[in-house]
């Protein structure tokens, strides 16, 4: 079982597919080191050795938000940004402390693995996970999702294996249904995952949650769109699920198949030897 405990609120980003910067906004305003300290340390009296750090973005602070805030006349503003960069270090210090048998997961953005001091902080302490969002592994396809500070190609493959060169293993998160996809999108992310030895991949299809970029933009086409029982598609929540449209059966074959790598021993998840000898562990515990 995974405890859950948050370190940090905000996400900086404005991905058009996420709700999470306008729900928590994109200042990232982190708890008290001490106050989650206490909270894993009372997860771990009760039995939890595996905590998910619940956080929009364990990496608030980038090298390029760095730079760029040198390159302004705002002191204070990079004063800030040092400031929160130096509060995560405090906190993987701090969880270095903690018992060697726990472990920790989190959420990242791929900026991260250019980062080799703040990766060996993860490494050091224990977090032996991070979903990565890729989303896209193309150029197109991350410019329509607003998410250009990724990679793409070759360079997205690199990115990727830097995380496993630092003991912390991957879950790529990607993205079918965008607007630049094709039907070869399928076959090229799966290949592209193998190729960048994710631990282990999710395929998601694009869904425009209330709240976000892409649901303004859904919204605004469908204004006389199709109803489903008089119900706006753009209120798709309000349909029985087995009347929703759903996509066609090519197109779901299609993304079936790049899930046949990550469910089987000798796909993705077969290049996870921690998470098996931390099962046999607990299993004997």
């Amino acid at each position: 079982m995974w405890g859950s405990v948050q370190t940090v609120r905000g996400c900086p980003k404005h991905c058009s597919f996420c709700s999470v910067w306008r729900t928590d906004g994109q200042k990232p305003r982190q708890r008290r080191v001490a106050d989650v300290v206490r909270e894993i340390v009372a997860l771990r009296r009760v039995g939890f050795r595996f905590i998910l750090l619940a956080d929009d973005n364990f990496y608030p602070v980038t090298l390029a938000d760095l730079a760029a805030a040198r390159r302004r006349s705002d002191g204070h503003h990079l004063a800030g940004l040092v400031q929160l960069r130096q509060q995560r270090f405090g906190l993987m210090a701090r969880l270095e402390e903690l018992p060697e048998d726990m472990v920790f997961c989190t959420q990242i953005t791929m900026e991260a693995a250019e980062d080799a001091e703040f990766l060996a902080a993860m490494r050091r302490a224990r977090i032996r996970g991070a979903l990565v969002g890729v989303e896209s592994v193309t150029s197109e396809g991350l410019k329509a999702v607003f998410k250009n500070f990724n990679d793409a190609g070759e360079a997205l493959v690199g990115r990727l294996q830097a995380f496993r060169s630092h003991d912390v293993h991957v879950l790529g998160s990607f993205i079918f249904g965008l607007p630049t996809d094709t039907p070869q999108t399928f076959e090229a992310t799966a290949d592209m995952a193998q190729r960048a030895r994710v631990s282990f991949a999710q395929f998601v299809m694009l869904t425009p949650f209330p709240g976000t970029v892409d649901f303004t933009n859904w919204e605004r086409t469908m204004q006389d769109g199709p109803t489903v029982n008089g119900i706006p598609l753009t209120r798709y929540w309000l349909i029985p699920p087995m009347e929703r449209p759903h996509s066609g059966p090519r197109r779901a074959e299609r993304a079936k198949r790049c899930w046949q790598p990550a469910t089987g021993s000798a796909g993705y998840q077969g290049r996870s030897p921690w998470l098996v000898s931390d099962q046999r562990a607990e299993q004997e515990s």
